[in-house]
C-alpha cells in the first residue's frame, strides 16, 4: 500500500517537473524575437563517440560539431535568435554550460531543458501559433536509457512539415548541405 502511494506520488512529481520545464520554455520563447534557431545538443552541436552502454552521452568527452556552429552563425547574421534546445533535464544545465564555455560557443543564448524529446515537437507546434519563423537544427534521435538504443523521430510523426515559417536541418547532412 505504501509502495503504491509512493509510486503514484513519484509519477505526479515527474509530470509536474516536465510541465514546469515546458511552461518555462513557452514563456521564454514567446517573449523572444520573431526569428528563432533551435539547436539540439546531443549528436547535433556535440559529437559523441557513443558505444552502446559505455558512454552515457558525457559532454566532457564530446567534441564540437563545427558544421553546426557555421550554420548557426549564418542564421545569427540573418537576425535569428539562437536557443539551445534539448531533451535533457535540469540536472544537465551545468554540464551544457561548461560544454558551451569550453568550446568557446558564444551564442549568448538561453538553454531550454525540456526533459523529454516529445516536448520539443509540442513546443514547436505552439510556436507556430505565435507566428515565429523557426529553424530547427536537430538529428531527431533520442537515446532510450532502458535499452540503450536509439529511437529516431520524424517531424511527420507530430504533423510538423517544412513551410515558409519552419525549416529543419539535420546535422548529419550538413557536410553536403549548401546554404543559399
Amino acid at each position: 500500500m505504501v509502495f503504491r502511494i509512493t509510486l503514484t506520488l513519484m509519477k505526479l512529481l515527474k509530470i509536474l517537473y516536465h510541465s514546469l520545464l515546458f511552461l518555462r520554455a513557452i514563456f521564454l520563447i514567446i517573449k523572444l524575437k520573431k526569428k528563432i534557431i533551435l539547436i539540439d545538443i546531443d549528436f547535433t552541436l556535440a559529437n559523441h563517440n557513443y558505444f552502446k552502454g559505455i558512454n552515457k552521452l558525457d559532454l566532457n568527452k564530446a567534441t564540437i560539431n563545427n558544421s553546426v556552429i557555421k550554420t548557426v552563425n549564418f542564421y545569427i547574421k540573418k537576425k535569428y535568435k539562437p536557443i539551445v534546445f534539448t531533451a535533457r533535464g535540469l540536472g544537465s544545465f551545468n554540464s551544457i554550460s561548461k560544454f558551451l564555455e569550453k568550446n568557446l560557443i558564444a551564442f549568448n543564448s538561453p538553454i531550454l531543458l525540456l526533459g523529454n524529446t516529445k516536448f520539443k515537437f509540442y513546443l514547436i507546434k505552439i510556436l507556430f501559433l505565435f507566428n515565429k519563423r523557426i529553424v530547427l537544427v536537430d538529428d531527431l534521435s533520442d537515446l532510450d536509457f532502458d535499452s540503450l538504443d536509439f529511437k529516431t523521430f520524424s517531424l511527420k510523426d507530430f504533423n510538423i512539415y517544412e513551410s515558409n515559417n519552419f525549416k529543419h536541418i539535420n546535422p548529419k547532412s550538413l557536410w553536403n548541405y549548401l546554404i543559399i
